[in-house]
């Protein structure tokens, strides 16, 4: 495989984690919008609300960070193993294109019955 074809490989990957950082990136700016609208709560409840949302995005960015990881991991694991076994990693990729076709093809005829 050459570096052109990992580039290929790369580039949806690192859209989904793109996706996924600002997506969390929202949820953390929310949660601390929420936690300054609190302060009008009482002395009590914003601190309690506080803790919540300060514990909440410090789980939300250790799960983003164990997300990324995941997909880095499984990127390089998958270009190790076509780069060792090529003939077949593409048996493979045919045997679950024909897959997805045949379920596709299933779907849309079971779709199609259930319209007349």
């Amino acid at each position: 495989m050459s570096d052109a074809d990992s580039g290929n490989i790369e580039e949806p990957v690192d859209s989904v984690t793109g996706m996924f950082s600002r997506r969390t990136d929202e949820a953390v700016n929310n949660a601390i919008a929420a936690e300054e609208a609190g302060t009008d709560l009482g002395d009590e409840t914003s601190s309690r609300l506080g803790g919540f949302v300060r514990d909440g995005v410090k789980r939300v960015r250790a799960a983003r960070e164990q997300f990324k990881n995941q997909i880095t991991q499984a990127r390089e694991c998958t270009t190790a193993y076509v780069r060792e076994e090529p003939v077949k990693a593409l048996l493979i990729a045919a045997a679950a294109g024909a897959l997805l076709a045949g379920t596709i093809t299933l779907l849309g005829r079971s779709r199609a019955s259930h319209r007349l």
